[in-house]
């Protein structure tokens, strides 16, 4: 899940961004790219715990996925956080806001 789930008319700055991923996942893997760009083709950047708190500069879309010590991924899911200028009006971005590995 992110925390907050995604925000639009957002004031340009740092927002503060938790990611939480849910047992039996056992780490993450997150992105922060520009509003607009699709998932990562390959790994993002791999944090060995279930939560993740960043500092996000916005407007920004943030791309998370979870995993297990097998090597087993889950789909990326997004959530974007947008200014009134910068041409959001998504919020939640996309995918589905819990992920699970089976």
């Amino acid at each position: 899940t992110f925390t907050p789930s995604g925000a639009d008319n957002l004031k340009a700055g740092i927002k503060s961004v938790t990611i939480t991923g849910a047992s039996p996942a056992t780490k993450l893997q997150y992105s922060v790219v520009p509003v607009g760009v699709s998932a990562p083709a390959g790994a993002g950047t791999e944090e060995a715990a279930l939560t993740k708190v960043l500092s996000v500069q916005v407007p920004k879309r943030v791309w998370a996925r979870t995993g297990d010590g097998s090597g087993n991924w889950s789909a990326w899911v997004s959530a974007d956080y947008t200014t009134a200028t910068s041409g959001g009006g998504t919020g939640g971005g996309g995918g589905t806001p819990r992920v699970k590995i089976n």
